[in-house]
């Protein structure tokens, strides 16, 4: 399992986002937050977690080999 990150991560719907006019983005090493667009809802089927396939989705263009690791984990655990 991969350590918690510095900043906490939030997830919002792209559609959201595009409303508000006070989102910043800055550069990764200066944010506070991490803020994830979504182009759909995910499912919260575990409390404030999303669903593991929503998930490893969001992560499958992230090349780095701890995260891809992660998400083979993820992915023998499912029950398909």
């Amino acid at each position: 399992m991969l350590a918690p990150g510095s900043r906490r991560a939030f997830t919002v719907l792209s559609s959201e986002a595009l409303k508000r006019n006070d989102l910043v983005e800055v550069p990764h090493e200066s944010a506070s937050i991490l803020l994830a667009l979504w182009h759909y809802r995910p499912a919260f089927v575990y409390g404030d977690r999303i669903d593991p396939l929503s998930l490893v989705l969001s992560l499958s263009d992230d090349h780095d080999d701890r995260v891809q690791g992660e998400i083979e984990e993820v992915l023998e655990k499912f029950k398909w």
